[in-house]
């Protein structure tokens, strides 16, 4: 599968290797390369309804959000953490500060490990647990 990258102030990028993508994906967290902390993985710049994955870090918590939209399924799920409370905290989602459940929030390792099956198979990881959206 091809994929589009956008990553913040990385730019932007058709048919993006997996090296490129992870390169991208551990620069998330340092602030001074990706002001919004994001990174977005799409079937095409312009597939607004495709399959896309979102990833999302919060520098407070230095944990990811992820979230995920299969074409064949039309939802979004979000990827979840079943051991973590499901307290509400403030979080930075998308460069914006809004609350959040902290079970929605996952590690590094987490974040990607999902991201590299996304990348493989255009789908969830199947060893993950994935949610409908808490909002």
């Amino acid at each position: 599968m091809k994929w589009y990258l956008n990553a913040g102030e990385v730019d932007d990028m058709l048919n993006a290797s997996w090296q490129d993508v992870e390169k991208a994906f551990h620069e998330i967290p340092d602030e001074s390369k990706n002001s919004n902390g994001d990174l977005s993985l799409s079937e095409s710049p312009l597939s607004k309804d495709g399959t896309v994955m979102i990833l999302c870090y919060d520098p407070e918590s230095r944990l990811y959000y992820v979230s995920t939209m299969d074409k064949d399924e039309g939802d979004w799920y979000d990827l979840v953490n079943p051991d973590a409370p499901a307290k509400e905290i403030d979080a930075i989602i998308g460069g914006q500060r809004i609350p959040h459940l902290l079970s929605h929030l996952v590690t590094e390792e987490t974040a990607l490990k999902a991201l590299k099956c996304f990348y493989d198979t255009g789908k969830r990881s199947s060893d993950l647990h994935w949610n409908l959206p808490w909002y």
